[in-house]
């Protein structure tokens, strides 16, 4: 062997060295370290445990069974997921978790490690000010009876949209599938209003936006922490997502922004705007705001309703006591977010279901930050992430008698049980409602953190269901397979992407209307005689009288009930004027007289009797008190209007159509 090949041969070998003594070391740091963070706690897997992903696949595939297993017989149990193996712990150490402050035990770093949200939503927003966060947890939650008028017309116009019914006849839909755009509306009517909310293109954005990062997240999660910075911008389209939002909303953010705060309309974007820091006070930041809040409203609602209606579907028992309360409510009470609140059937079935079919199998997942030690003497080293058994929690026997049997109407019957420790009715409704949290009902987490949209993720839930079984009939298609049970979480999500035959309830629908009318009824006489049964024949009829009908009844009656195109009022004489006059705006309305007419937030954009009116006491003050002063330009505006608008040559004679000359004139 000649001096040339020796050299070479000896760079290979050192080459094979250098590469075997890396990997060699490689593995041993990482073995090492998995040594020095050890967690003494048992480890789900068996023979698989060596390996995350495969213990991953092995944990989807085993459903409820082995959550409950594990919680029964195990304290704490290290389990794996995609990106990470996390402690999960029983409910009894909920508070040492959730009074953990958030340099210990951070809620945030653990989203961040989850869900990834640099690459996958394009926002830094778990590791800055998260002002989004406050303005749905106090301005939002805060508003949501003025709020609720908006959203049902939303519901009531994304279901008829969607389905079109030309008569009595049967459609079949994938109910997920379906529901998700109708959410999307509904949310997004309160986040951006109309006409944002109905636009192809936004709704593409929110929705498919949030597939995607989840997508994105669990991409960028096979990969080690150190390649993520390199993964995370290859396949990430999040940057062009986050152009195309900005360019649609634009025009709403950039004209509250040339207003002054104090004018600005009272709605989400103006909220966030107000609690922005000024540097983000722009088009670009604002939009990234409301896609965050879209992704953590869409899909969880969503996936919340789907269950709610396969439940509904597989116990059908129960849905003519539902819509029996539905009607007696609303007929009662109309559609308003009080009527949703005082349905408590719907509400314990809608929160049953989300007791038997949560959307995880734990929650309050935090990372350590520094190390934490249980009252037990486990200790989790910095790195590690921990939650709480949620499906299990919920399945409790301790908590919930026969756990695994659904009961919708469980939280019903403990109303009207035997309860010493509850201080009175309210306050055990308050705590059997779906947005309530406890140690044993985790739907919404718990704790500081838990999920700050809950009270209108609730109001827009039972707003959708109970309008679905007041208006239409639903049941399994024909060629559904195993429809009828849905007992294990595991069965819940296999069969979500099944199909629900929907149809109008005509007859339902007329029915309720004339039980609405009965209740409401008023003891004046009616105008309309025979027709008077139709609002729209009265109307139509009162048209084509003369002015002698109203001289005739004012003598006649009173009191007189008379159609418009939009209801029915009461027209009264002169001596009852003083009584309309003191009553008070709290007991008769102006504003939502005038609201109902025009319906001003559609009409002219201006939802009046929600602002301060100050344009009104400007005119009543400002404007009186200085007639004098502008009545030269008043009479010099109204001369040259009528020589434009009329235009003589000469000493000739004009014919004119007098209003429609007049009104531009008058403006």
């Amino acid at each position: 062997m000649d001096l040339a090949s020796f050299k070479e041969l000896s760079a290979k070998v050192n080459s094979s060295l250098i590469l075997q003594t890396t990997l060699g070391v490689a593995v041993l740091s990482h073995l090492y370290r998995s040594w020095r963070n050890r967690i003494d706690v048992p480890t789900y897997g068996g023979i698989l445990s060596f390996s995350r992903l495969l213990s991953t696949v092995r944990l989807a595939m085993e459903g409820g069974d082995i959550w409950r297993t594990s919680y029964a017989k195990y304290p704490m149990i290290l389990v794996p997921s995609p990106e990470r193996w996390a402690v999960v712990v029983r409910g009894k150490y909920i508070d040492e978790l959730s009074r953990a402050p958030d340099d210990v035990l951070s809620f945030t770093e653990a989203t961040h490690d989850s869900l990834r949200l640099r690459y996958s939503l394009g926002t830094t927003t778990a590791e800055e000010h998260e002002y989004h966060i406050h303005v749905v947890r106090q301005n939002l939650t805060k508003r949501l009876p003025a709020l609720f008028p908006e959203v049902y017309d939303e519901v009531i116009h994304a279901f008829g949209e969607d389905l079109q019914f030309d008569g009595a006849e049967w459609k079949e839909v994938e109910f997920l599938s379906w529901i998700i755009p109708v959410v999307a509306k509904a949310s997004n009517r309160v986040f951006v209003g109309l006409p944002l909310c109905r636009d192809k293109e936004w709704l593409s954005l929110v929705i498919d936006g949030a597939v995607s990062c989840i997508k994105t997240a669990a991409i960028i999660n096979l990969f080690p922490e150190f390649m993520h910075p390199i993964v995370g911008p290859l396949i990430s389209k999040v940057q062009s997502r986050k152009r195309k939002a900005a360019e649609l909303a634009r025009y709403l953010i950039d004209d509250r922004l040339k207003l002054a705060p104090e004018d600005r309309p009272d709605d989400y974007i103006s909220w966030l705007l107000s609690a922005a820091p000024p540097e983000e006070q722009n088009a670009e930041d604002i939009t990234q705001r409301i896609i965050s809040t879209n992704f953590a409203a869409i899909h969880t609602s969503s996936l919340n309703m789907t269950h709610t209606i396969y439940w509904l579907l597989s116990r059908p028992e129960y849905l003519d006591p539902l819509r029996e309360e539905i009607e007696s409510v609303t007929s009662q009470m109309g559609w308003t977010k009080a009527a949703i609140s005082s349905m408590p059937k719907l509400e314990s079935f809608m929160k049953e279901s989300m007791r038997l079919s949560p959307l995880a199998p734990h929650t309050m997942n935090r990372k350590v930050v520094k190390p934490f030690t249980f009252s037990n003497g486990v200790s989790l080293p910095v790195g590690a992430t921990v939650g709480i058994h949620l499906y299990a929690t919920q399945v409790d026997e301790d908590y919930y008698p026969e756990p695994l049997q659904f009961k919708g109407f469980r939280f019903v019957e403990e109303e009207n049980g035997d309860h010493k420790e509850a201080e009175n009715v309210a306050s055990l409704k308050s705590r059997n409602s779906m947005y309530a949290i406890s140690r044993s009902y985790l739907g919404f987490s718990y704790g500081r953190h838990a999920c700050p949209g809950r009270f209108f993720a609730s109001m827009e839930l039972k707003t959708m269901f109970a309008y679905l079984i007041a208006n239409y009939d639903m049941k399994w298609p024909d060629s559904a397979i195993n429809k009828m049970e849905f007992e294990l979480m595991k069965d819940i999500w296999d069969k979500v992407d099944i199909a629900v035959v929907v149809k109008t309830t005509v007859g339902i629908a007329i029915l309720g209307q004339l039980y609405r009318w009965w209740s409401n009824r008023i003891n004046a006489p009616a105008y309309g005689g025979i027709v008077s049964f139709s609002r729209r024949l009265a109307f139509e009829r009162l048209m084509r009288e003369k002015g002698d009908i109203w001289k005739d009844s004012y003598a006649k009656y009173p009191m007189l009930l008379i159609p418009s195109r939009g209801n029915w009022s009461l027209v009264v004489r002169g001596p009852y004027v003083e009584e309309i006059n003191r009553a008070g705006d709290d007991v008769l309305s102006f504003h939502e007289a005038v609201q109902d007419m025009i319906q001003l937030q559609y009409s002219i954009g201006l939802p009046a009797h929600q602002h301060n009116e100050y344009h009104i006491q400007v005119i009543r003050n400002n404007l009186t008190r200085h007639l004098p002063a502008v009545f030269p330009e008043v009479h010099d505006e109204v001369t040259v209007a009528l020589s434009d608008a009329l235009q003589f040559q000469g000493e000739e004679w004009k014919e004119i159509h007098f209003l429609g000359w007049a009104i531009p004139v008058i403006a």
